[in-house]
């Protein structure tokens, strides 16, 4: 505090972290869904399993008709998120039962625990994301978005 400030010994501190990009030059994102779901504050977002960002803020639509949650990407990824990037709750346990019995899949611990949204982006990718961009969470990825391999080292050519 400031020189010959009273002295504390008891501090208030926020319920959670200050929605405000917590780390100069990320991007700040925004994911909505028809719930909840995986979408908590402090959430990992993924991106191959990597972790390039988190949920800052999570709250209800104006309208009540969705969740939105406020997410920042580290300056280091905001690259990867292109305005037709995918996102999708990757819950870390998905238990499936078919003809061949019984398939458990689990991803990394700390996504089994916390929960997570991956993302991946296309083939062709599209122009960069540009803050603020909304992106749907789906509740799961689709089979294709796993088997793209997009060249994200160059800027989009749109």
């Amino acid at each position: 505090g400031p020189a010959g400030g009273a002295r504390m010994r008891e501090f208030h501190g926020l319920p959670a972290a200050p929605a405000g990009d917590l780390v100069a030059g990320g991007l700040r994102i925004v994911l909505r869904g028809s719930e909840r779901g995986g979408l908590r504050h402090g959430v990992p977002i993924l991106y191959r399993g990597l972790q390039v960002g988190h949920v800052i803020e999570v709250g209800l639509s104006d309208d009540g008709a969705s969740i939105e949650a406020a997410a920042l990407i580290l300056p280091d990824f905001k690259r990867l998120v292109r305005e037709d990037s995918k996102f999708w709750n990757a819950s870390g346990i998905e238990l499936s039962f078919g003809l061949a019995g019984i398939q458990l899949t689990a991803n990394a611990l700390s996504t089994v625990v916390l929960g997570g949204i991956s993302m991946a982006t296309p083939n062709n990718p599209g122009a960069y994301a540009a803050p603020d961009h909304e992106f749907q969470v789906h509740e799961k990825s689709e089979d294709h978005w796993l088997d793209w391999q997009p060249d994200l080292s160059t800027p989009p050519t749109s």
